[in-house]
């Protein structure tokens, strides 16, 4: 049987018309085992989330986000994991196997390298990358995950593939190194990842070097817009 799950980007505090939507959508086309949301979950206005913590009003399914991206939006993880009922942060980084059997890799943040250099909670560097390949390569029958999530793009996501039509500027500019290294070495099935505000759809990547390696599975990237966005860009 197959597992269906949904994906979000950037939320920014718009909970109420985020799992409105979710409960619609479950009804109709459901049940979904979960919701992953990237980017950025809290917002500049976040009252609403408070019904939801203090259940006058319910989280439609399971729901796991991402750590923060901005050092204002820390305060709101400082409660441990369960942010309210049905919604958890899965952390900084790390490896997550649902109860499906479904694989999640995921780091969190931005790429410290292009702020400070050094990591703080909402940012990641070279070695919470390294600490990720060790954790799969434990695994000597490792052959790749299913979903890899991040809140950066990879750079060079764009390379030997149409570009984002409404993006401004040069993609290949954009995103961080090391998530485009992580990808590399983790092999998802997809990687979904948002805060540029684009969707986008990459055409499907090979995880091996055609007759120089074993036939692997291919990577489809799908990078998210935000909840809400004037030109109705895919979510």
């Amino acid at each position: 049987m197959a597992i269906k799950i949904l994906v979000c980007g950037d939320v920014e505090g718009r909970f109420s018309q985020l799992f409105n939507r979710v409960a619609a959508v479950d009804r109709k086309n459901g049940p979904f085992e979960m919701l992953l949301c990237v980017g950025d979950f809290f917002g500049r206005n976040n009252s609403d989330f408070e019904m939801y913590r203090n259940s006058s009003s319910c989280v439609p399914i399971q729901t796991f986000v991402l750590g923060p991206n901005k050092v204002e939006h820390i305060a709101f993880y400082q409660n441990g994991p369960e942010l309210c009922p049905n919604v958890t942060c899965l952390g900084k980084k790390g490896v997550f196997t649902a109860s499906s059997g479904l694989r999640l890799v995921y780091l969190s943040g931005r790429d410290a390298t292009s702020t400070s250099g050094t990591s703080d909670e909402t940012e990641f560097n070279t070695r919470d990358i390294e600490d990720l390949q060790a954790t799969l390569a434990m695994n000597q029958n490792f052959t790749g995950v299913d979903i890899l999530l991040t809140s950066c793009w990879p750079r060079g996501v764009t390379t030997y593939a149409g570009r984002p039509e409404v993006m401004v500027g040069d993609p290949s500019d954009r995103g961080s190194l090391l998530v485009s290294k992580l990808a590399t070495a983790v092999r998802p099935r997809y990687h979904f990842c948002a805060t540029e505000d684009v969707h986008y759809e990459r055409l499907p990547y090979r995880n091996h070097r055609v007759l120089a390696e074993e036939t692997r599975h291919a990577t489809r990237f799908v990078a998210l817009a935000k909840i809400r966005n004037p030109t109705r860009k895919k979510v």
